[in-house]
């Protein structure tokens, strides 16, 4: 996807800092590391924004309902915002239907990688897609304008 020229972002629902699993830091740390795995391996992600929130949280700093929470489309408010994306002409990817959910709600692309049953497909919007994989739903698309 990079290789095509497409910008590539993380978003991902962190409940387990409000649920007092582990802090900010730890996953601040843990996604630094990740990054730098990837970026090991020629992957440069711009950004990995996290939503730590949660409303049956225990740690009260973070219990809350909010906009960033996945399906919601906070964080990809935000990277738009700062990043100046066109979230009409972008994808949101990920394994569960709440990322996909998120990518609607914020007007771009939904995408779906989970080992789908043909006859049970949920693939019914023009926003909405499935996949099996990352590499096939990469495969499909167009270089980036």
């Amino acid at each position: 996807m990079q290789r095509k020229g497409y910008r590539l972002f993380v978003v991902s629902n962190q409940s387990g800092i409000a649920r007092g699993y582990f802090t900010l830091d730890q996953v601040m740390t843990l996604n630094e590391q990740m990054r730098d795995w990837f970026q090991d391996r020629g992957i440069s992600f711009e950004d990995m924004v996290i939503c730590p929130h949660h409303p049956e949280g225990q740690i009260k700093t973070y219990t809350r309902e909010c906009a960033c929470r996945k399906p919601r489309p906070g964080m990809l408010f935000q990277i738009a915002r700062h990043y100046e994306i066109d979230l009409s002409r972008s994808f949101m990817v990920g394994d569960r239907m709440i990322d996909a959910e998120a990518g609607m709600a914020a007007g771009a692309k939904g995408i779906l990688i989970h080992k789908k049953d043909s006859a049970n497909s949920i693939d019914m919007q023009p926003d909405f897609r499935e996949f099996e994989s990352l590499l096939e739903f990469a495969r499909t698309l167009e270089p980036a304008a």
